[in-house]
């Protein structure tokens, strides 16, 4: 088992789901929108760095501190179609593609919408084919988890001693 000067330090999963503005400091709630209209426009070397900069309170999966759409990072990225190194980068970075929007719609059904919406003349073809990839490659959210015989089959690993043990 390796020291733990070799074993690099894990960030907890935190998600800050909380959209009422008076509820949050003033900076992260300006932090917050800066990050959010970055993504709106789809500037995402403005996203990237303020996701970089850590003195900036953003979170990749959080909505717009009294938004009402509850587009995240990835929302956006779907909506803008934009380029599959920017999804797959946010994806790293943890960006989750089940968090749905205010309508109940995940980053894969934003763009599944926005690729049906468009006419099909031979520019938009091409374009539908690159968001093709887009969608099915990075946004489509993983499959739920398989069932056996009405059971759930499950993985725990010990953070502490590394050790996973299976539990059906």
């Amino acid at each position: 088992m390796p020291n733990s000067e070799e074993v690099p330090a894990r960030k907890p999963f935190v998600w800050h789901g909380v959209l009422d503005p008076s509820q949050l400091f003033d900076d992260v709630v300006v932090a917050s929108h800066q990050f959010a209209d970055a993504a709106k426009v789809g500037d995402w070397s403005a996203v990237f760095r303020l996701l970089d900069d850590p003195s900036q309170p953003v979170d990749i999966n959080w909505w717009r501190p009294g938004g009402t759409a509850w587009f995240t990072v990835l929302h956006q990225a779907a909506w803008h179609g934009a380029p599959t190194r920017v999804a797959a980068e946010l994806i790293r970075r943890g960006a989750l593609r089940s968090l749905t929007d205010s309508r109940g719609r995940t980053a894969y059904d934003i763009r599944l919408d926005k690729d049906s919406e468009a006419p099909g003349t031979k520019g938009v073809v091409a374009q539908q084919q690159k968001t093709f990839v887009l969608r099915e490659r990075y946004l489509q959210p993983p499959p739920p988890s398989s069932h056996r015989n009405g059971s759930v089959h499950l993985i725990v690993i010990s953070p502490a001693s590394s050790t996973a043990v299976s539990v059906v």
